[in-house]
């Protein structure tokens, strides 16, 4: 029973007949409709023959018709589930002494819900983990569906998007043969709680060749200031000059500033493939370990 008549679709007025309460206390019943549930998984199930109450307080399902119509019952850890054979089709917890359904009414705006209802096809497909077609027109075929038909599967996004993979890449190679041949450096943050100083972040820079480490805790993600006056140190004291610079494809290092600076010095740029850190690995694995230590 629902006293919202904005619920409901496929609905028909009826003569007022009463309906009493658990306290013997009677509401006028108006009309009886359809109202369609999104459940808790998403998928969307219809509740038929929902009477129409306007004067009712809250939302009731019977579990008497739900049982009519061959569902079961299961109840543990506060929370009821109504399945249909071994599918749980509606849940809900335990509140006040009442269970409450979870899940959000989708309210028509036309008749595209009367064909969702037609076709259980893509329910069944979701509720089964995204099974096939081949196998759901074997559990069918089973009566293992209840008595709903499967028809030809349609286009699944959450499929294609479940089966894709990473592009691939070439592994990254190069050989050094002294200091600042290669450095790889990458920012550290924001980290939750901050230095004495207060800083929150810390650029890292590792030479390949040396493995010699330089940590530079900042407050800001902002790091060209401090790389600037890193490179005129570190040139300055091995009297060399830095060839290659391997980075991510943060902002912190792919900004106008930054790209200018390295084409006057003639820094080489390295950046690697977007959303693929392993590609950075010397530095994001010392950042890891100073982070453990």
């Amino acid at each position: 029973m629902c006293p919202d008549r904005s619920w409901f679709y496929n609905y028909k007025e009826t003569e007022p007949r009463k309906v009493y309460m658990g306290d013997n206390n009677s509401q006028n019943m108006v009309g009886v409709g359809d109202i369609a549930i999104r459940m808790y998984d998403g998928a969307i199930t219809q509740l038929r023959n929902v009477r129409y109450v306007p004067n009712l307080k809250r939302n009731l399902i019977s579990l008497g018709s739900h049982k009519d119509e061959g569902y079961t019952f299961k109840s543990g850890n506060k929370i009821l589930k109504i399945m249909k054979g071994f599918l749980i089709v509606m849940k809900g917890p335990k509140r006040n002494g009442l269970y409450y359904l979870e899940g959000r009414t989708e309210i028509p705006v036309d008749s595209s819900l009367l064909i969702v209802s037609k076709d259980k096809t893509k329910l069944w497909h979701n509720r089964m983990d995204h099974i096939g077609f081949k196998g759901l027109k074997s559990l069918s075929n089973q009566k293992l569906l209840g008595k709903d038909d499967i028809e030809t599967m349609e286009f699944c996004e959450t499929c294609v998007l479940g089966k894709s993979h990473k592009v691939s890449f070439e592994a990254s190679s190069h050989r050094t043969s002294r200091p600042l041949d290669y450095v790889h450096a990458d920012l550290w943050g924001p980290e939750k709680h901050s230095t004495f100083g207060g800083s929150k972040y810390f650029l890292s820079l590792v030479d390949d060749y040396s493995r010699k480490v330089w940590i530079f805790p900042l407050k800001a993600s902002k790091n060209f200031g401090k790389f600037r006056v890193w490179l005129k140190s570190v040139e300055n004291q091995l009297d060399k000059k830095l060839k290659t610079l391997r980075t991510n494809n943060g902002l912190e290092f792919c900004n106008i500033e930054f790209d200018n600076f390295c084409k006057q010095k003639g820094i080489t740029r390295h950046r690697t493939v977007k959303y693929t850190p392993e590609q950075n690995g010397v530095a994001e694995r010392m950042n890891r370990t100073i982070m453990k230590s």
